[in-house]
């Protein structure tokens, strides 16, 4: 570790794993927006009207672990290989998902986005559980 950036290191890491944290929390409250109230009107708006603000603690997460990784003179280990992919798998099946959302919406036929949402959810549960235990 770069000892001139030690105080960087200790001030960014409880931000980083506090944002995984909220991450977590922000996947669970995914699930329930997804798997209740299908038949509400709002049920699309309240989906799109969340994923910024699940974006934005992903977007967080990543910068603070660039920070950290300047610290640690970017030093590449098997837990910043799986914290990389993992984001990069979150993100994709973020894509995927808004991708179907709005495929699903148009089509009328939200019970098959609820049935993806629910294996989206579950498969981004255990990817941050995966990237952040150690």
């Amino acid at each position: 570790m770069n000892e001139n950036l030690a105080p960087l290191y200790a001030q960014v890491l409880p931000i980083h794993s506090g944002m995984m944290h909220l991450l977590l929390t922000l996947v669970a409250i995914y699930l329930i927006l997804t798997q209740f109230g299908l038949n509400t009107k709002n049920y699309v708006l309240r989906i799109r009207y969340f994923l910024p603000i699940y974006h934005a603690i992903l977007a967080v997460i990543v910068f603070s672990g660039l920070l950290l990784l300047t610290a640690l003179n970017f030093g590449v280990s098997e837990r910043v290989l799986r914290m990389i992919l993992a984001v990069i798998l979150l993100i994709a099946l973020s894509a995927v998902g808004f991708k179907r959302l709005k495929i699903y919406a148009r089509q009328k036929e939200l019970v098959k986005f609820r049935k993806f949402a629910l294996f989206q959810g579950i498969a981004e549960i255990f990817l941050i559980l995966f990237a952040g235990l150690s």
